[in-house]
């Protein structure tokens, strides 16, 4: 989270890197999760709005947000492959979705 604050604060993003820091120091990481899940999702990026509630254990939306993602034609190419994502392989509806994009589970 450090690095991320000092990446926007480099970027000359000194509003976000204070937004993140608040966030970070009230709710810490997983506070962070939940409100780029929301901030992502309004702004239609399902896929990452998925890892985030991946990463927080949350499978029930990781699953519906990658599913609004599949249906929203979002690229999806690293969908097998990306560790966030580790914590909802096993639940079935995963493989189901896998299946209907026309990937091997």
């Amino acid at each position: 989270m450090e690095e991320w604050i000092k990446n926007e604060q480099a970027l000359g993003n000194e509003q976000r890197a204070k937004e993140l820091r608040q966030v970070f120091d009230k709710a810490g990481y997983p506070g962070y999760l939940k409100k780029d899940a929301k901030e992502k999702a309004a702004a239609a990026n399902f896929y990452i709005a998925a890892c985030d509630y991946a990463l927080l254990g949350d499978k029930d939306a990781a699953l519906a947000d990658l599913k609004r993602a599949a249906a929203e034609g979002q690229a999806l190419d690293n969908f097998k492959l990306d560790p966030d994502l580790d914590n909802v392989r096993s639940d079935p509806r995963y493989a189901g979705l896998l299946r209907r994009i026309g990937l091997p589970p």
